[in-house]
């Protein structure tokens, strides 16, 4: 697996829609945690496992309930072990933005 290009750097999902994002096969351990654009100190855990199956209204913490998008900061860590027998940790991020079900296009910052 490439460990630059495990996320694609934007996604664009619907609210209320059900998604599955995949991290690569045989790893040691998953994280996959969010947190707001504003605030990337306090990041949420999603899951620990190779597949993120959510529903994009349930997962992700609408602040605003008038916002027809808002973006947030999606964090897959992996942790895997080397021909050589070494740990590596692995770390990519993508931009997730969540928009109305009447709304098209990319509303990534």
């Amino acid at each position: 697996f490439d460990p630059e290009t495990m996320l694609d750097e934007y996604y664009t999902f619907k609210k209320g829609y059900f998604v599955n994002l995949e991290a690569p096969a045989d790893a040691l351990t998953y994280l996959w945690t969010y947190s707001d654009l504003a605030d990337t100190e306090n990041p949420i855990t999603l899951s620990n496992d190779r597949y993120l199956y959510f529903n994009t209204s349930d997962a992700f913490n609408m602040n605003k309930s008038n916002e027809n998008t808002h973006s947030f900061k999606l964090v897959l860590s992996i942790t895997v072990t080397s021909m050589e027998g070494t740990v590596k940790e692995y770390i990519d991020s993508s931009t997730i933005t969540i928009i109305d079900q009447n709304t098209t296009g990319h509303g990534g910052c």
